[in-house]
């Protein structure tokens, strides 16, 4: 592998843009649209010139930028997931689902209906926690940090939600 030349020189640039095709192959595997992929390996490019300048002379280079490409992949998948779907290809249907389909049912309804009547029986709080972690994709870092506690009590609160939710859809209370 080598050590790595100089930042913020000629020969630096060269040596990450020979690294780069690797990363966007690799990449490959995580996100099917191109657009993704280039997104991802620009912010990666950001990162790594930013950071280049804490580079030592036996930094495994390639190691350093794969770590650099993992976390910038992870932030993006993060930030998509409050979006939807990473794509429409991984959304998998259940059999009944793909009947009430076919069958013109709004099924959408029905399990919203279904989720809203769950939710109603934990208190406010443990409602909004649960939606922000499950279904708007935030980090439990992220709301412990915004409401000012330990990611601990946050996980503690959802856990204890979720357990509550499952034993009333299961009918046992």
């Amino acid at each position: 592998m080598g050590t790595a030349p100089p930042p913020h020189n000629d020969e630096f640039l060269e040596f990450i843009a020979r690294q780069m095709r690797s990363i966007h192959h690799w990449l490959g595997r995580y996100l099917p649209e191109p657009e993704d992929r280039k997104d991802v390996l620009q912010n990666t490019l950001i990162a790594a010139w930013f950071a280049s300048k804490n580079l030592t002379p036996d930094t495994p280079i390639v190691a350093w930028l794969h770590q650099i490409a993992k976390h910038q992949l992870s932030n993006w998948m993060r930030r998509e997931k409050r979006k939807g779907p990473l794509h429409p290809s991984r959304v998998k249907l259940d059999e009944e689902c793909i009947a009430a389909l076919q069958e013109g049912e709004e099924f959408i309804e029905v399990v919203n209906m279904d989720l809203s009547r769950l939710l109603s029986i934990l208190p406010l709080e443990t409602q909004k926690l649960i939606l922000q972690i499950h279904l708007e994709g935030y980090s439990y870092g992220e709301i412990a940090e915004q409401q000012g506690c330990t990611v601990s009590s946050i996980k503690m609160k959802v856990h204890r939600g979720m357990e509550k939710m499952k034993k009333v859809a299961r009918g046992d209370i």
